[in-house]
């Protein structure tokens, strides 16, 4: 707890070679990867998973209920809702906004439509193939977590990925073995 807001304090994110490694059998794009590694540090700083715990759902756990996200949803999308609806199901847990196209499940990014893996905003539970934007909403739910954030009205896209090599070399056992023997001799411990 940290100026009365629970907080993460730790995460822990995997992704799989099968999806995104170069013998994938489906090769996701590196765009995909930099925006699905973005959304998942933002769940690890609590986007969801800390909404319960800092009182920002109601009951059923199913309608986003933080004031300022509210708020910069209703602005975004000239609506007046008092909950936003959070994806149930499909491994989301709640943590996510619904993708759709009606009240209150309006896409928060305040987009006409979207689609199934056709929705732009990073905090969906359905990545696209170009550059993520993070909602007025997404902004203010940092906010509701008790994070100084900037204003959220600003328009946040996130970069396009670079040329990312496929893969790193990995360095030579005998390397790693020198590294490890030498955090074992830096931290102390000694075989007797």
């Amino acid at each position: 707890t940290s100026s009365g807001f629970d907080r993460a304090t730790s995460g822990i994110m995997q992704f799989d070679a099968d999806d995104f490694g170069v013998n994938a059998l489906f090769p996701q794009s590196e765009q995909l990867f930099l925006d699905s590694a973005v959304h998942e540090i933002a769940h690890a700083l609590g986007f969801g998973t800390q909404f319960s715990f800092n009182g920002l759902v109601d009951a059923s756990g199913n309608n986003y209920i933080g004031t300022q996200a509210v708020a910069a949803f209703n602005a975004t999308n000239g609506t007046s809702v008092t909950s936003i609806l959070l994806e149930d199901g499909g491994g989301h847990w709640n943590e996510c906004w619904v993708e759709g196209l009606t009240a209150p499940c309006a896409p928060v990014d305040g987009s006409s439509g979207s689609g199934l893996f056709n929705d732009p905003e990073l905090m969906t539970p359905f990545a696209v193939d170009y550059p993520a934007t993070i909602s007025a909403a997404t902004i203010a739910a940092f906010s509701d977590l008790g994070y100084e954030t900037i204003d959220p009205f600003t328009n946040i896209s996130l970069p396009v990925a670079a040329n990312i090599p496929a893969e790193v070399p990995a360095p030579g056992t005998g390397l790693l073995m020198f590294a490890a023997l030498l955090g074992l001799y830096a931290s102390g411990v000694r075989r007797s």
